[in-house]
Formats: C-alpha cells, sequence, structure tokens
C-alpha cells in the first residue's frame, strides 16, 4: 500500500511539474505606445490615441494603462499606454 502511494506522490509530483514548465513557455512582455496633441485637448482625447496606437501594433494586447501627462509650457497633452503581449 506504502509503494502505490509512493509512485502515485511521484506521478503526481512530476504531472505538476511538467506542467508548470509547459506554461512557463507564455512569456508575456510589456509594450507601450504614446501620443501627444498641441493645443491642450482632453484625457480621453489623447489616450485614446495611445490606446488604439497601442492596439494597432499588437492584436493581443491586453491590460492597458494609460498615463497622462500635460505640459503647461507648450501647452501639449501626452499620453503613454502600456500592455501585455505575447507577439
Amino acid at each position: 500500500m506504502k509503494k502505490a502511494a509512493l509512485i502515485a506522490s511521484t506521478i503526481l509530483c512530476a504531472s505538476t511539474l511538467f506542467a508548470g514548465v509547459a506554461t512557463a513557455g507564455d512569456w508575456w512582455r510589456t509594450v507601450s505606445a504614446t501620443a501627444s496633441i498641441s493645443g491642450g485637448s482632453g484625457q480621453g482625447q489623447v489616450c485614446g490615441l495611445a490606446e488604439n496606437k497601442l492596439r494597432a501594433q499588437y492584436s493581443d494586447v491586453t491590460a492597458i494603462k494609460t498615463y497622462f501627462g500635460f505640459d503647461t509650457y507648450t501647452l501639449t497633452s501626452h499620453c503613454r499606454a502600456t500592455g501585455q503581449t505575447q507577439q
């Protein structure tokens, strides 16, 4: 009985390790795109452009986050969109 339990435990452990190795090959990387509009455009407009640019470059991009900034000296809105891709 102990031998059967040991064999079953070994098989379970080996299959778990193999599954971990198989999924470890699914590497995700962070990608980004930027957009800027002069004249003080709104956050939604400039970040929408950055997000669309990112989606156009990477078809499988997920988890998109946007970072908005406004330069008061040049009156320019900037936005950086980042996301995850496997491409």
